[in-house]
């Protein structure tokens, strides 16, 4: 009984260190895509406030917020997330559309807004790449100031590349324990 709860213990601070781990090289990837567009806005000219969208297809939002951090601190644009306009406003509806986006910027004296999307996320024979398109939308006209599409790649080491291939076993066989041993312990 007792080397059972001990060995959960083991187990769940061992899937919460890799998941830690996992985010940190996230953080710094999310951190390099967010550069490369920034440095691309920065040049615009002719726009006070951006509008910025959650980017599909961004499950943990790291890149859309690096994307926020570095156009507030690097550029001289007011920076304000559509989502806010949802919650200030109470609205139920959805704000991630770009179409209802526009209008809401339009109201709201936005002179641009920001989407864009996550197309892909793989990693391939020890590359890990990562395809974000984005486009800057002129709120009057719509007109679009800026679309690109960026590939982001970056070579795992052999150790980063096993070490991913053991946290992914190590959460796939921890949460196969885990599941063992619940249901052991409530009698299926």
């Amino acid at each position: 009984m007792k080397s059972s709860i001990i060995l959960l213990q083991i187990i769940i601070f061992s899937l919460i260190f890799s998941l830690a781990l996992f985010a940190d090289q996230d953080l710094e990837f999310a951190q390099e895509i967010a550069q490369s567009f920034v440095k691309d806005l920065s040049k615009i000219s002719g726009i006070g406030t951006i509008g910025v969208l959650q980017l599909q297809g961004d499950k943990k939002g790291l890149v859309t917020d690096k994307i926020k951090e570095q156009l507030i601190t690097e550029t001289k644009y007011k920076v304000i997330e559509i989502g806010n306009i949802q919650e200030k406003e109470n609205q139920k509806e959805d704000l991630n559309t770009l179409e209802i986006a526009l209008r809401e910027a339009k109201n709201k004296g936005i002179d641009t807004v920001l989407s864009g999307e996550v197309k892909s996320d793989s990693i391939k024979n020890r590359n890990r790449i990562i395809i974000v398109g984005m486009q800057l939308i002129k709120v009057g006209d719509n007109e679009i100031l800026y679309n690109n599409i960026k590939e982001f790649s970056y070579i795992l080491t052999k150790k980063e590349f096993k070490d991913n291939k053991q946290k992914t076993l190590l959460i796939v066989g921890g949460l196969c324990v885990i599941g063992i041993i619940l249901v052991r312990r409530l009698g299926f």
